[in-house]
């Protein structure tokens, strides 16, 4: 039987404490993906991922040891390559950031990751940072108003794609969005 893709479970945290970036088992999810997708070409279904097994290799013990019945582990040397930017944004995320609630049009600040627009009457005007000195950054918005948030310039590309606009979140309490600096625009990656 192969061996599927291995879920990380929800008490791994996602950052390692000691160095304060991607955890080792987090990152090793993600590259396995990024391997059985084929480095992100081609059409991979959910099936093929959880049909994929894992990069192995036998252990070998000396002639001393008894041998075990059967011992595999992951393969560990290899490098943790820079894969189209994937973990330089994994290390940009700070970790320490809370988050912080807004009542008037903003600018970003340098440490805002998690941002809350509870601005009432009239929509919310966000000044987001350049994205081309934000490569990677991530930015989560939550709106607890029935009022629109944009952006003060056209550099946010919906979660569609298409041309950079300057809508983020839709006139509805509870909307939010994944927003991510491609070095030229905010990309929405996720939203409701």
């Amino acid at each position: 039987m192969p061996n599927p893709t291995q879920i990380v479970p929800p008490r791994v945290p996602f950052t390692d404490t000691r160095t304060g970036t991607i955890s080792r088992e987090w990152y090793r999810f993600f590259l396995h993906l990024f391997d059985v997708t084929g480095g992100g070409s081609g059409s991979v279904t959910i099936p093929d991922l959880q049909a994929a097994p894992l990069f192995q290799k036998q252990v070998e013990y000396p002639d001393t040891a008894p041998p075990p019945r059967h011992v595999t582990v992951e393969v560990d040397t290899t490098p943790m390559p820079n894969i189209g930017g994937l973990w330089a944004a994994l290390n940009a995320i700070p970790t320490t950031s809370a988050p912080v609630t807004k009542t008037a049009d903003f600018t970003v600040a340098s440490t805002d990751q998690w941002l809350i627009n509870n601005k009432a009457g009239s929509t919310c005007t966000v000044t987001l940072p350049s994205a081309s000195d934000s490569t990677g950054r991530v930015l989560y918005l939550l709106n607890y108003q029935a009022q629109t948030v944009v952006s003060a310039s056209s550099n946010v590309v919906p979660v569609t794609g298409g041309a950079a606009g300057t809508a983020i979140l839709a006139a509805t309490a509870g909307k939010w969005a994944t927003l991510v600096s491609d070095g030229t625009n905010w990309v929405i990656t996720q939203s409701n």
